[in-house]
């Protein structure tokens, strides 16, 4: 999911991914995920990966909202902007649109729970 610059809220399009996982999830109650939460280079490196870890709880609460166990979220991390997906690092010079690609939550299926 994407979110806007300087924001860490679920916006209506990442709603609608969340939910579209959500649904994956549900279909499986022992598939466990890992949350990983990035930003773009802009803003210090200290701000930024508390901005990510910011971003990575509004995931997570919304998934939580939507009955999705947290016990399943096994792992969470905040990258900050250390795990860019394109070439705009610190004093490069982008567009607004290749600054979005970096400012994003993944979700990775890393295994399953072991059942009780």
């Amino acid at each position: 999911i994407y979110f806007d610059y300087d924001k860490f809220n679920i916006r209506p399009d990442a709603k609608e991914a969340l939910l579209r996982n959500i649904t994956k999830l549900g279909a499986d109650s022992l598939l466990a995920i890992k949350v990983s939460a990035n930003t773009d280079s802009r803003g210090s490196k200290a701000y930024n990966f508390k901005l990510s870890a910011k971003r990575a709880i509004s995931a997570i609460n919304f998934m939580a909202a939507h009955n999705i166990e947290r016990a399943r979220i096994i792992a969470v991390v905040s990258e900050g902007e250390t795990r860019l997906v394109n070439r705009c690092g610190d004093n490069v010079k982008c567009s607004e649109k290749e600054h979005q690609m970096n400012r994003r939550d993944e979700f990775h299926v890393v295994g399953k729970l072991k059942k009780q």
